[in-house]
Parts: C-alpha cells; sequence; structure tokens
C-alpha cells in the first residue's frame, strides 16, 4: 500500500474560545515535516471524559436520560462527563455515576480508551465498566443538569440501539464494548 502520512508540527498556538472548564478551541499553526507545507488547524482543547456502564446486582444497566443542547432532543445514554484536574480515572467514574444516578459501583473495570473525534478534538474517553452498582442516595446533579435514571435490561438497551433511540456516539460505543461482560 501507500506509506504513512508525515507529522506535523506546532509552530504556535494561540486561543481564540475560552470556555472553562468545559473546552477552549485552539488555533494552530502546523508545518509537515517532510514537504515543509503550512496551514492553520483549528482544535478544540478538552479535558478527559470518562463515560460508565453501570451494571445493578440483578444484572440491569443504569442509564440517564438527559436533554442535549447540541441535538436539542432528550437523549437516553450513560452516565458520564469531565476529569477533574487532579482527578484519577476510577475517581471520576464513581463521582460522576454517584453525582447523575445516586448509584455506587461495587467493581470497576476499566474497558478502552478512545479518541471520541480525533481530527479536531484533542482529548480522550474513558470506557468502565462500573458492576454491582446499588442506589446509595439521590442525584447530586450539577447546577444545569436535569437526569432522570433509567433501568433497563441489556436486551432492551440493544434493542434501542437497533432502533436508534439511543444513538449517542460515545454512550453506544461503551455499550457496545461492555456487551461481552454483561
Amino acid at each position: 500500500m501507500g506509506t504513512d502520512p508525515a507529522h506535523w508540527e506546532i509552530l504556535r498556538r494561540e486561543s481564540i474560545f475560552v470556555e472553562p472548564p468545559i473546552f477552549h478551541i485552539e488555533r494552530q499553526r502546523c508545518r509537515q515535516m517532510e514537504s515543509g507545507q503550512e496551514g492553520n488547524f483549528y482544535v478544540i482543547v478538552c479535558p478527559e471524559w470518562v463515560q460508565i456502564v453501570p451494571v445493578m446486582t440483578d444484572g440491569r444497566l443504569v442509564l440517564v436520560r438527559q436533554f442535549r443542547f447540541g441535538s436539542r432532543q432528550i437523549s437516553l445514554e450513560t452516565p458520564g462527563g469531565t476529569v477533574e484536574p487532579g482527578e484519577s480515572i476510577e475517581s471520576a467514574a464513581r463521582r460522576e455515576l454517584r453525582e447523575e444516578t445516586g448509584f455506587a459501583a461495587a467493581l470497576l473495570r476499566p474497558l478502552a480508551v478512545l479518541r471520541p473525534n480525533p481530527a479536531i478534538q484533542d482529548n480522550r474517553l474513558h470506557i468502565i465498566l462500573a458492576e454491582g452498582c446499588e442506589m446509595v442516595g439521590e442525584q447530586q446533579p450539577d447546577p444545569f443538569e436535569e437526569i432522570s435514571v433509567v433501568l433497563l435490561p441489556p436486551d432492551e438497551v440493544y434493542g434501542q440501539i437497533r432502533s436508534g433511540k439511543i444513538d449517542h456516539a460515545l454512550a453506544v460505543a461503551a455499550l457496545l464494548l461492555a456487551r461481552p461482560f454483561l
């Protein structure tokens, strides 16, 4: 086949939009290492994320339903969120699970680390299987989160993926990676 593409080096970075703590947008002036060709590229700089697939002791999955501003629709998905500065992936997964659902897990199992959109984002997504989940208290959502908890058997969840009712790509990836463990 062909040769691998050449790498590009960053000559300079400029923040052109900042919205902490979710993301900021950088304009990066880059040069292709072999040809010397230069261009501007735009990167969404984001923190690491976690996506959790919570499984109750009876085998049901704990999902969340919430309004998403990008799609302007209610989305059924797995709980998740950003990793805070200095926070471990495990701590972030436990915190997001507890805040969004009121559940805690007996065991966390890392399944994969993915890049949500490497064309324009610099971050990684950590997919975590949370086993032995039980309700331990009330939800503690962030100020602008309005989340309802939905408990479903795996067959129904995967049927909703096939029908398009669950269409959040990161949640679908997490659920498909978790399937062999259910």
